[in-house]
Parts: C-alpha cells; structure tokens; sequence
C-alpha cells in the first residue's frame, strides 16, 4: 500500500478542478481496462527496446523525465507499459513516479515512523513543487481534493501516519 498523489497539467486558463475531475474520470475509465495494461506491462518487461528515455521523443513525459532527473540524478529511469518509471535510490524512502503524457502518479509506500515520513515527504514535496513549476496540479485521492502546496504539507503528513 502507499500513499499517492496524481497530478495534470493545467492550462493557463483552464480550471484546476475541472482538469482534476477530467483526469479522474480518465483514471476511473482506465481501471476498468486493467487487465489489457497488465498484458502490456508484462511484454515491456520481458522484451527488450529502447531506453525509456528515447520512448517517444518530443513527448510530455520524456520531456518531465528530464526534468526530473535533472533536479535529482539519483532517480533511475525504466520502461512501465505506456509511461516512463522513475523510483528513487534503493536507500532511499521508497518515492515512485509514472510520467504519462497526460497525467503523473507520484507513490510512497507506508510503513515509515514520523521521522522517517517526515524526511520523505520534504523529498515527496520536492518533486511536487517542481512538477508544479512545469504547470502541474496535484491532486490527493486520500483528502479527496487538490493540494496546496504551500500549506497542506503537514495535513498530508498527518494523514499518512495517521494521527
């Protein structure tokens, strides 16, 4: 289990819930058709192809991936079906990103004291800002609404170690 956040662009004039709601409804759509993406899964990582860096040049999430790796060169890159998967070092807290053309699912699993949540989530919301920077807007599926980065970091918290 792990606690996620999922995150869309949003134009300059478009609004955040709307492109949230829109972004859920796809998610929702596409957890129906959850068998046909594990087939996929599978044959991405039993066959082997280009790195996941050189999937489809000029795409949103080679563009992100870049990006990403350039704020923090200890991600790894991998191919993961129809995105690319970034997770951070072996030693680290466990943070897991998939970069979709359209959408970003940022996880981090459970199971750590407040301490080490704490550590975690300073790096979770490393990423988040940045991902904001590039005109992205986080939503929280446990809150149920969108984040505010500036202030909801400790609720989220809280919500993760549960007090």
């Amino acid at each position: 289990m792990s606690y996620d956040f999922y995150l869309c662009r949003v134009g300059p004039d478009e609004d955040a819930k709307a492109a949230v709601d829109a972004m859920i409804a796809r998610l929702d759509n596409e957890d129906n058709t959850d068998d046909v993406f594990s087939q996929m899964q599978e044959e991405m990582w039993t066959r082997p192809g280009p790195s996941p860096l050189t999937q489809v040049p000029g795409s949103p999430r080679l563009h992100l991936a870049q990006v990403l790796l350039a704020h923090d060169p200890r991600l790894q890159s991998f191919p993961l079906g129809p995105c690319i998967g970034l997770d951070g070092p072996v030693d680290g807290p466990g943070i897991s990103l998939e970069l979709y053309d359209d959408h970003v699912a940022v996880t981090l699993p459970y199971g750590k004291n407040s301490h080490e949540a704490d550590s975690a989530f300073s790096e979770v919301w490393s990423l988040l800002r940045l991902l904001h920077s590039q005109g992205y807007v986080t939503y929280d599926p446990q809150l149920d609404r969108i984040v505010d980065l500036a202030h909801d970091q400790p609720q989220v918290l809280s919500r993760y170690i549960g007090t």
